[in-house]
């Protein structure tokens, strides 16, 4: 029973998919721990997956060791697991790659992103703005709004090892965003004008400001997440 896979609908297809069940497995137990319903430091154990999933033993091993070789997961030898802790210097490490990266491709590319995109993202952060409450719901469309316009301004250099460098980040980035809001210390009154001024530096070529405005929004979430740490 291990080795078989199930057949599951896609909405993008009209024909069925086969997905193995490690896979199966493995995408279950990094949803979760990525949208934080296994929170950081949580001890988790194997039969609560089985009760989870209906899965046999090995397809859920499998999908273990990959999380634990992507620094998801913690397994100690004869006394359990638990989901990778957030660490404050890995948090700080990410936002000082942040800041050295995002500044320098922003300033190299400023004359090729299209204004019309640039103004799109203006108006779905303003849009955002507008309709945010205190939801998890809303912080999490947020966030993934957050994170597709600063991988847009990434990905216009179609530079392929870049671009999973920083996806590899991005990943890492909405498990803190989602963390912060849970913990209810997430502070998005000026993410809006952070993003405009963002924005409008790129679209007027600013060297100065588009580092100065994105440094300043990196700090300004950084702050945030070690408050939520410290709490």
């Amino acid at each position: 029973m291990d080795n078989l896979t199930i057949k599951i609908d896609t909405p993008q297809s009209d024909q069925n998919e086969t997905i193995p069940l490690t896979e199966l497995a493995y995408l279950h137990i990094k949803r979760k721990i990525q949208t934080c319903e296994y929170m950081p430091g949580q001890e988790i154990y194997e039969k609560q997956l089985y009760d989870e999933l209906g899965f046999g033993r090995t397809p859920i091993r499998e999908a273990l060791l990959t999380l634990k070789n992507e620094n998801l997961l913690e397994v100690f030898p004869r006394k359990g697991m638990r989901i990778k802790p957030i660490i404050k210097d890995e948090v700080i490490e990410l936002y000082q790659i942040r800041k050295l990266l995002e500044p320098a491709v922003a300033q190299e590319y400023k004359a090729i992103y299209p204004k019309s995109v640039l103004l799109d993202f203006e108006k779905k952060f303003k849009e955002e703005e507008e309709n945010k409450s205190d939801s998890l719901e809303s912080d999490i469309l947020f966030y993934v709004l957050d994170i597709d316009f600063h991988s847009y301004l990434i990905n216009i250099t179609q530079n392929k090892t870049l671009i999973k460098i920083y996806n590899d980040l991005m990943e890492k980035q909405y498990r803190l965003a989602v963390y912060g809001a849970k913990t209810k210390i997430s502070q998005r009154s000026s993410n809006f004008l952070q993003h405009q001024q963002i924005i409008n530096a790129i679209i007027n070529e600013d060297d100065s400001k588009i580092k100065e405005y994105l440094v300043v929004h990196c700090n300004h979430s950084l702050v945030t997440l070690l408050k939520a740490l410290d709490n």
